[in-house]
């Protein structure tokens, strides 16, 4: 890729998260709202850990939407597999944090990942910011940007 396609890919980036920054926002304080008493349920050893998912696919779908185009980082998509698409089981309890520890992992990594969307969609006004930015630099490993 060269360095103007560079350029123009995180042009794209920034322009799609400013169009869907309200959504986005509105979705951080929502999923915000909600995470603390599903954390709870983790540590009171509940099945209800699992209601996570829910809100982890709806990041990841907003997430997706910003930048269909592009293939999400590898190892964020594995953490999102790893996490969702459970179902609990009673013998689960006998293994808490392995069974239910990957439905709290995927949610963190997609919940930090929307909330550094938002924060560069508040913040950024123009590019370059990489050199300054760590969340910047997150938004462009996620989407593959150079």
């Amino acid at each position: 890729m060269t360095a103007e396609n560079e350029t123009v890919a995180e042009e794209t980036l920034l322009q799609r998260i400013k169009e869907s920054f309200p959504e986005l926002e509105e979705l951080l304080e929502r999923v915000g709202r909600r995470g603390a008493n599903r954390f709870y349920k983790f540590y009171s050893g509940s099945f209800k850990t699992y209601d996570l998912q829910t809100e982890t696919r709806e990041i990841v779908e907003a997430l997706r939407a910003v930048m269909p185009e592009r293939r999400m980082d590898g190892q964020f998509l594995a953490i999102m597999e790893r996490g969702t698409g459970r179902v609990f089981q009673p013998e689960h309890n006998e293994r808490w944090i392995e069974e239910a520890g990957p439905v709290v992992e995927a949610f963190l990594h997609a919940e930090m990942m929307l909330r550094q969307m938002v924060e560069c969609g508040r913040n950024i006004g123009s590019l370059p910011v990489r050199s300054i930015c760590p969340g910047w630099q997150l938004m462009c490993c996620l989407y593959g940007v150079p």
